[in-house]
């Protein structure tokens, strides 16, 4: 199997970050889960929206039991 390339995700990145991560360890691209979520948020995707609801559901029960 051929692998053209490499990436790494963090939790959150700079732009300075991901610019010299990528030149000292030759990754392709550096991603963050903080931009990833900030892309799905402002995409305004239904499925991501009732997700959301879903969870926001289940943590409003969480936090009601417990208070």
């Amino acid at each position: 199997m051929r692998v053209d390339g490499a990436i790494l995700i963090w939790g959150a990145v700079s732009d300075g970050g991901r610019e010299s991560v990528i030149g000292e360890h030759g990754l392709s691209d550096v991603w963050s889960v903080e931009a990833m979520l900030d892309d799905l948020r402002t995409t305004g995707s239904e499925k991501w929206e009732t997700r959301i609801g879903e969870l926001r559901k289940w943590s409003d029960q969480l936090f009601d039991y417990l208070a």
